[in-house]
């Protein structure tokens, strides 16, 4: 059923980019936390 092997590669896309967006989130508010290091 190529739809379903579509639909499964949807999903790891997904999922993928989630982890990715995630990880900015992560990585941005660890930055925001330097930030007032850096001023001091």
């Amino acid at each position: 059923n190529p739809q379903a092997m579509n639909w499964d590669a949807v999903l790891k896309l997904l999922f993928f980019m989630h982890c990715i967006n995630e990880r900015r989130r992560a990585d941005l508010k660890s930055n925001i936390l330097i930030l007032p290091l850096w001023k001091n």
